[in-house]
């Protein structure tokens, strides 16, 4: 499958006030103006701090979490129990604004909190991560054909990143780290199963399909070309990302830990280590 990787694009210009709300925008090359790097920073400063307990970065976490709570706003397409949540997507020139509710930040936001329990048995990050899986379990689920859709396609990194965050609620924290265990349900296990089984169900080397032949995710699962980010990148609905790869891989390692089989991570990690260098 070829696979498109992304290219370098200089001149960052930070925006905002002088404090952790100082965002990145790139005028050219949009995404950085909204959800999707603001909450996967969120999430990867929340790994880090999980696996490291390096306090330093708890100012920033911090941070966010106060900014959760004051911009999370509940959603009235969903009024009644379990209720639906909307947070920020756009950030765009210093500027927050909501749009159109995206799964995908969703996960993200909902993966830190749940790395920062584990680490501090943060009240509020336990009710939020239940509340966020409530939501993306009774209410995004696309019941046309399933998964999650994100900016109008069900995409690789953001199914893989709702798949990573079932799998880490089911399987439970990392033994040697943390001390708070999260509370998970049945119905958390259902949705990692019916996910799961919707990407397997789903796989072909023909589109529509989530995953090809070799079990390695397309791009996005529909049949069209991705222009969406024309002209600074763009990729046909035959490739994948790396993207795309690396957050379905992440998924793919917590299913395996949820459920105790490697098979599809090692395939995953195979072929990511063959494209990015060519290891075995």
């Amino acid at each position: 499958m070829g696979v498109h990787t992304r290219n370098f694009v200089e001149n960052i210009t930070l925006l905002g006030s002088s404090n952790f709300n100082s965002f990145c925008w790139w005028a050219d090359y949009p995404e950085i103006g909204n959800g999707y790097v603001q909450y996967w920073t969120f999430s990867k400063a929340a790994e880090y701090y999980y696996f490291t307990g390096d306090v330093s970065i708890k100012p920033f976490l911090e941070n966010w979490l106060s900014w959760f709570n004051d911009y999370i706003v509940e959603d009235a397409a969903f009024p009644s129990d379990p209720k639906g949540y909307k947070m920020p997507t756009g950030f765009t020139d210093g500027v927050i604004s909501y749009e159109d509710y995206n799964p995908y930040f969703a996960a993200p936001i909902a993966e830190g909190m749940l790395y920062y329990y584990w680490r501090e048995g943060d009240i509020d990050c336990s009710t939020w991560v239940r509340r966020f899986l409530n939501d993306l379990r009774a209410n995004r689920w696309d019941s046309l054909w399933g998964g999650y859709i994100g900016e109008g396609a069900h995409q690789a990194h953001g199914n893989g990143r709702i798949l990573k965050l079932f799998g880490m609620v089911v399987a439970g924290r990392y033994p040697r780290f943390g001390l708070y265990d999260f509370d998970n349900i049945n119905e958390d296990s259902s949705l990692l199963e019916e996910l799961s089984a919707w990407m397997f169900r789903n796989s072909g080397d023909t589109k529509p399909n989530v995953l090809n032949s070799d079990m390695i995710p397309f791009g996005h699962a529909g049949d069209f070309d991705s222009w969406y980010f024309a002209p600074n990148y763009i990729y046909p609905k035959e490739m994948s990302t790396t993207e795309a790869v690396v957050v379905m891989m992440a998924g793919a390692l917590e299913y395996a830990r949820a459920k105790q089989n490697f098979v599809w991570y090692d395939k995953l990690k195979k072929f990511l280590l063959n494209i990015q260098g060519g290891f075995q």
